[in-house]
């Protein structure tokens, strides 16, 4: 889909070119929670309605009323994990898992930056994903990309590379 927008919300839209490509490939495919910005609505509605009377018609997915700060506000406290990992301590959880001052003080650094972008959620949503997997003997790779350059992740158990052994900058990562 080469069309696509993402708006303040982080909702995607896609154009009508795209969703006819879709039905091409896949015609049993439901379109009906498929956004797509207004006036494009308006329009496959309406072909819909005069040419295609068994399509369905795309649903209105611009009724958000919330403004951008209390839009992410609220999707910032819906995480859908267990109440005990909502509770958890991760924080004292990846200091204990330290052996070294030098350890410490880079997981002291990288909570401080994780606190002041509000990430700490973030945290306990990957250490669940994680226990999860590991509980289910789920794969995961060893780690990609900047978040290589977390100390904390490491600890986590979602990458297997040591950003302190390859001296990798945390400021990689949290920019």
């Amino acid at each position: 889909m080469d069309n696509m927008t993402v708006d303040e919300y982080g909702r995607c839209y896609y154009s009508i070119r795209d969703i006819i490509e879709l039905l091409y490939n896949r015609p049993d495919f439901d379109v009906s929670d498929i956004a797509i910005e207004k006036t494009e609505s308006e329009k496959w509605n309406k072909y819909c309605e005069e040419l295609l009377e068994d399509m369905k018609v795309l649903s209105d997915h611009n009724t958000i009323t919330e403004n951008i700060e209390d839009f992410h506000k609220m999707k910032l406290s819906a995480w859908f994990m267990p109440k005990e990992y909502m509770d958890f301590d991760i924080q004292n959880f990846v200091l204990d898992q330290c052996t070294t001052a030098e350890e410490t003080q880079r997981v002291h650094d990288e909570l401080i930056m994780f606190e002041e972008r509000n990430l700490i959620i973030v945290l306990k949503y990957i250490k669940y994903v994680v226990d999860t997997m590991r509980a289910n003997n789920i794969v995961w790779g060893v780690g990609r990309g900047s978040s290589l350059a977390s100390f904390v992740l490491f600890l986590i158990g979602i990458n297997k590379v040591n950003p302190l052994l390859h001296n990798l900058d945390i400021h990689e990562f949290l920019r």
